[in-house]
């Protein structure tokens, strides 16, 4: 028992090391001191064999904001061979977590964390080509110099071609997720990753990428009126929505009964905006359909616009992953007791006179919920035969979005303003992993439950069984024991019961984009905010090809 217990604490323990440790390397992120962070991530658990891609996930990012694109492409590389190597692996590992905890777990990332890798490894490759060169550490009379490395046109090709098969591989990674009837999520068809592949297609160039690009723009569309209402940010009754959808795709309900849609006004412009998307490149890759889908299609506003400057902003931090706390009663935990010599024993003691020894001698109680809010009692022994003990176990949680959304730039000219464009909100990360959190608890609560329940009701018997050996020899310590025994016994459990919070911490919270057409020439992109411009950084159109323009906002 004293090896179990020790067992519980030593794995409860790295559980809460790597919570601290995300929280730590997210403050050097958002302070925009990436030196630091990446001194961090270095030293701390994060590095751990078991989080290894969860190291690889935040030090591409790292590298990325550093703009060192050519070590972003290259841990990105490793990132998704990774991904390919742990989805190959036994599940060995995955029944021993269901045993202990699912901490215990090798961390193999949501669904739209791994789709992330796919993006970034795709942008990495492009903006390498774009800078046309990368910096590189060689020792020189026996010191460390940094030489920047120009690429020729044959690698600038190649890495534009890199960015093919990485949005090749994505697509594969979607269709495969499509294919995977045991996965019960609705995120395995993100119409936002759809939009940015389709973006890189476009800004590509080529006759077989628009066609592409128009494609994907068109499934982007049809996605997004039945995916967007889950995201707070696109639906004021997101939540009821998510429930309903859930049951939509569970067989529960028919399609029309998906009804609680209270769109906000950026729903609509989002919406609209997919169709300048669409017909743009209808215009490009489709001109004989071009009036036809206009006609279907009819967004407000529209006027074609042969863009060469696609602006990518990227706003804020994705919040964090949590513990949330959830409750369960001593009877059901019992009830789902298997090993019958334990079950017999329950019987023979009776579960009325274990909830009595629970309330009295080990000072529970039962937990009854008001809305939103779980009120924990203490009773005596007399009022346990009418009320339930209550066991508290964790799962994940991750707030929705709630960060304001500024969505004006200023392109400038020296001094002089030449353009003004309105980002449209293409989606939040922080309502996808609120999404996400929500449907791992609906997928393992009641197996974790079960689980968690299991401990507890034996924590209970054992502290039981000494309570009562006790009390034949000494029944001034008898409780005293028992309790200490049983508190031990909880604090073991909930150390080793610690929800999965893991996460990719560097991710950020709103993507939004815009499109523009700009001569050649040297610019500064400008963000307004309700007190100041703020400058976010250059821009150079130099007229020859597309521009990707991409900016972080922290």
């Amino acid at each position: 028992m004293v090896r179990f217990l020790l067992c519980l604490f030593i794995l409860g323990g790295c559980a809460s090391q790597s919570r601290k440790d995300q929280d730590s390397l997210r403050r050097y992120f958002i302070q925009k001191d990436f030196n630091k962070a990446e001194q961090f991530l270095e030293s701390s658990s994060l590095k751990k064999e078991e989080n290894k891609l969860l190291y690889l996930m935040d030090k591409g990012t790292l590298a990325y904001y550093q703009e060192d694109y050519y070590k972003a492409a290259k841990i990105f590389d490793e990132a998704n061979d990774l991904v390919d190597k742990l989805y190959t692996k036994s599940v060995r590992e995955l029944i021993a977590s269901s045993i202990i905890n699912d901490n215990t777990k090798t961390f193999y990332g949501a669904i739209f964390e791994r789709s992330m890798l796919f993006y970034y490894q795709a942008l990495s490759f492009y903006q390498l080509a774009q800078k046309g060169s990368y910096e590189v550490e060689v020792k020189k009379d026996g010191a460390t110099i940094t030489q920047t490395k120009k690429l020729s046109s044959q690698e600038i090709k190649r890495n534009l071609d890199r960015v093919r098969s990485s949005l090749i591989a994505w697509n594969g990674f979607y269709d495969e997720m499509k294919q995977l009837r045991s996965a019960k999520t609705f995120l395995k068809d993100d119409y936002a990753s759809r939009f940015y592949a389709a973006s890189l297609h476009e800004a590509l160039g080529t006759k077989q990428d628009l066609e592409i690009a128009f494609n994907l723009y068109k499934e982007v569309y049809d996605n997004f009126k039945l995916y967007a209402p889950t995201y707070k940010i696109f639906n004021d009754k997101f939540k009821e929505y998510n429930g309903e959808l859930r049951d939509y795709f569970d067989k529960k309900i028919k399609k029309k009964d998906v009804k609680s849609l209270v769109l906000t006004e950026l729903y609509n412009e989002t919406e609209n905006y997919l169709k300048f998307k669409v017909l743009d490149l209808a215009k490009q890759a489709r001109p004989s359909q071009y009036k036809r889908i206009g006609r279907k299609l009819q967004p407000k506003g529209y006027k074609y616009q042969e863009a060469n400057v696609y602006f990518h902003i990227e706003a804020k931090t994705i919040n964090p992953t949590k513990g949330k706390d959830y409750v369960l009663n001593l009877r059901t935990a019992i009830d789902a007791i298997e090993d019958p010599n334990k079950k017999a024993l329950i019987n023979g003691i009776g579960v009325p006179i274990l909830s009595a020894f629970a309330f009295g001698t080990l000072g529970l109680g039962y937990v009854s919920h008001h809305g939103n809010v779980s009120v924990y009692h203490r009773h005596g022994a007399g009022e346990a035969l009418v009320k339930e003990i209550g066991i508290e176990f964790e799962l994940p949680d991750a707030e929705p979005n709630s960060d304001k959304i500024y969505r004006e730039l200023i392109i400038k000219k020296g001094e002089a303003i030449v353009a003004q464009v309105e980002l449209t909100p293409i989606n939040s990360l922080s309502d996808v992993a609120f999404v996400n959190a929500q449907e791992r608890v609906a997928n393992s609560f009641n197996k974790r439950a079960a689980r968690v329940g299991v401990k507890y009701a034996l924590a209970i018997l054992a502290a039981y069984t000494t309570y009562k050996q006790m009390e034949e020899k000494n029944g001034l310590l008898a409780g005293p024991i028992a309790a200490g025994q049983y508190l031990l016994s909880q604090k073991a459990i909930k150390e080793s019961e610690k929800a999965d919070v893991r996460h990719w911490t560097t991710l950020p919270n709103l993507f939004l984009s815009a499109r523009l057409k700009l001569d050649p020439g040297n610019y500064k992109v400008y963000l307004k905010t309700e007190k100041t411009e703020k400058l976010l950084k250059e821009l150079i159109v130099e007229g020859r090809d597309k521009e990707i323009f991409t900016h972080r906002i922290f």
